[in-house]
This record gives structure tokens, sequence and C-alpha cells, in this order.
């Protein structure tokens, strides 16, 4: 702030510089095509990206509305009669009760084959064809016996 007994003081600006070049003009050109480069690869990279996560969300959608579960198997009764034949375990035949859930709302199960078999100690004491290929419906139980 000015006071009475001194002057104000002032300064006079500089004349601005000559803006100088320190590189050549195939220099500032390379970083043109560079940048070009980046703002393409960047491009690339935010597209894919993007259509990572669309997929990734429509799948999770419908991993949501599906939710699949796995069938549940439960062994109700079990026996292997005829134990006692001369051969052994050998062509011994079994007999059980077996039920299976499909606890999915939508979606059905395609069973295409189905064996039973029974093993004591790495040696197969039995085994039976159970069901020929069926579909279980959705929210089903199916009760197979093999006697």
């Amino acid at each position: 702030m000015p006071t009475p007994n001194r002057p104000p003081i002032q300064i006079t600006p500089e004349k601005p510089q000559p803006l100088q070049r320190h590189h050549t003009a195939r220099y500032y050109a390379h970083r043109v095509r560079e940048s070009l480069a980046t703002r393409v690869s960047k491009t690339i990279c935010i597209v894919f990206l993007s259509v990572l996560l669309v997929l990734g969300i429509v799948a999770f959608i419908l991993w949501l509305s599906l939710r699949p579960h796995r069938p549940r198997f439960h062994v109700h009764e079990f026996s292997v009669p005829g134990l006692d034949q001369p051969t052994g375990f050998e062509n011994a035949q079994i007999a059980f009760k077996v039920t299976a859930r499909n606890s999915n709302q939508h979606i059905g199960i395609n069973y295409y084959s189905m064996e039973g078999m029974v093993y004591y100690r790495d040696q197969e004491v039995g085994s039976t064809h159970l069901k020929d290929p069926f579909y279980q419906e959705p929210k089903t139980t199916t009760v197979w016996t093999r006697l």
C-alpha cells in the first residue's frame, strides 16, 4: 500500500522471450504418431473391457435367475442277498431303494444311463442296471427300487 511519504514502486514487465525449440520437427511428428497409436490402443481396450463387463453382468443375471443345483441322491434301503454263494462276490445280486431329488425350479435333468455298483476293499461285490434313459422334471423326486 502506498504511503504519502513514498512514491509507489512500479515494475516494468520484461519483454517475453521467444519460444525456443529444443527438438526437431521429426521429434514432434513422432510424438503425434505415438499418441495416436496410444489413443487407438486405449479405445480398443475400453471397448473390450466394456464388452467383457456386459457379458459378465448378463451371465450373473442368468445364474441368479436359474440358480442351478446338483441333484441329490439318497440310498434308503440296501441289501446283498446270496453272499454265501460258492463263487463269492462274483455276480452277486444287489437290492436297494434310491431317491433322486431335482431341486431346480426351471431346469430339468436328462439321465442317459444309470448303473449301481457296490465295492468292498477295491473288489466289486455286485452291480445292476438301475434305469433306462429318462428326463426328470424340475422340482421332482424320483424313486428307483431294484430287487
